[in-house]
This record gives structure tokens, C-alpha cells and sequence, in this order.
């Protein structure tokens, strides 16, 4: 069976999708993420709804998805602070079983496109050190260390190159 990969935006109606995406995530990879699997678990429909909404249009928060044959399998998001002029990266996450298939690129070429294209000069992320698979990932990507050892950043213009 050939694999098929569609890596589309949040369309508002997918509460639901975005609900479960990111439960499993916490679920498998609880460590890489602030939030815990027992608080998003207590978020009622309403707040899943309202996220997938607001990540659904607009220039100030994003959420993509990777489709594995039909089936939500990683995510992605970025928001973009008042007065800000670049992006932060969050959430990111694939079923383990995918990771080294190109979903991860797929997911951040989105985001970085969706920056280009909604006029940021960069994009940051975030995340814990101990995460030696997303340091090495985005590193991979053009991503450099920045003075905030937490944060790295790829200058939108640097990353049409990648």
C-alpha cells in the first residue's frame, strides 16, 4: 500500500482532531511538552473547538496537521505575540513510527511558508534541552542557537535555502 501524506491547516470544526492529536501526543511523549495528558484531558469541547477556530484563519496562531492516509498522525503550531515580528513554533509532534519519514519537514516547511507568506522575519522555538531528537531536527533544518539557550531561530530569508 502506498503511503499518502497531506500536511493541511486546522479547519475550524476540527475540535475534535486537534483534541486527540494533541492528547496523544502528551500521551506518548509527555516529557517534550508543558502542558500534562491530565490537564488537556480536563479542556472541554468548547476550549478544543475555540483553538481549532482561532488557528483556522488568520495571521496571529496556526495549527497544522499531517494526514497519514487519511489518518491526523503530527502536528505543528506557531503564534505570533502582539508587536512581534516573528513566529514561535510550539507543539510539534509525530507519531514515533513516522519520525525519519519527512513529516517533521513537512510540518515546519508549512509553518515557515505560512510565516513567509504572512510577512514574519523569523521563526523561533522553544523547547526543553533534554529534547536531544528536536535539537538535533531543527539543527538539521538551518535552525541556530540563539543568546537564550531555549530559543533557536532561522531567519525566514535563511530558511528558502532548506
Amino acid at each position: 500500500m502506498t503511503t499518502q501524506l497531506f500536511v493541511r491547516r486546522i479547519r475550524d470544526g476540527d475540535g475534535a482532531t486537534l483534541r486527540a492529536i494533541r492528547l496523544l501526543a502528551l500521551a506518548e511523549d509527555s516529557a517534550a511538552f508543558a502542558t500534562t495528558l491530565e490537564t488537556a484531558d480536563t479542556y472541554g469541547d468548547d476550549l478544543w473547538a475555540e483553538r481549532a477556530a482561532t488557528a483556522s484563519a488568520g495571521g496571529e496562531r496556526v495549527v497544522f496537521v499531517a494526514e497519514v492516509n487519511g489518518t491526523v498522525e503530527a502536528m505543528a503550531g506557531a503564534y505570533v505575540r502582539e508587536d512581534e515580528t516573528f513566529a514561535t513554533l510550539y507543539g510539534m509532534w509525530a507519531a514515533s513510527e513516522l519520525r525519519g519519514s519527512g513529516i517533521a519537514d513537512a510540518l515546519v516547511g508549512a509553518i515557515e511558508t505560512w510565516g513567509t507568506k504572512t510577512g514574519l522575519e523569523r521563526i523561533q522555538l522553544c523547547y526543553y534541552e533534554h529534547n536531544a531528537l528536536a535539537v538535533r531536527f531543527h539543527t538539521r533544518l538551518g535552525y541556530r542557537t540563539t543568546e537564550d539557550t531555549l530559543a533557536r531561530s532561522a531567519p525566514i530569508s535563511d530558511m528558502d535555502a532548506n
